[in-house]
């Protein structure tokens, strides 16, 4: 069985494995930033607080929670199970309900 941990950041407060083999959440656990920060970069460009955004593969919720907070609605995707149960807890302890899973 997994065992859990809430990951303080800067910009959200993450459920990660305390240990994890998966690359992406070992990252976020061991550097307290968002993952691939240049899509975020990419997208400040075009995101208002009148947007409405879908992502699709929205993994354990790391950019979604981002999003939340410049966006008036997300709609995230996620079709790994894991994953998905994961992002939702996310979404709920980052108070993001503009967010539909």
């Amino acid at each position: 069985m997994t065992e859990f941990q809430i990951k303080k950041t800067p910009y959200a407060n993450l459920i990660l494995p305390v240990e994890s083999s998966d690359g992406i959440q070992k990252w976020l656990i061991d550097n307290e930033e968002i993952w691939d920060k240049y899509v975020i970069d990419a997208l400040e460009n075009y995101m208002t607080n009148q947007s409405v955004l879908v992502e699709a593969g929205a993994y354990c919720g790391d950019h979604t929670i981002y999003l939340s907070k410049k966006c008036q609605f997300v709609l995230a995707f996620e079709p790994f199970r894991k994953y998905y149960y994961q992002l939702c807890g996310n979404l709920f302890i980052n108070n993001c309900e503009n967010v539909e899973a």
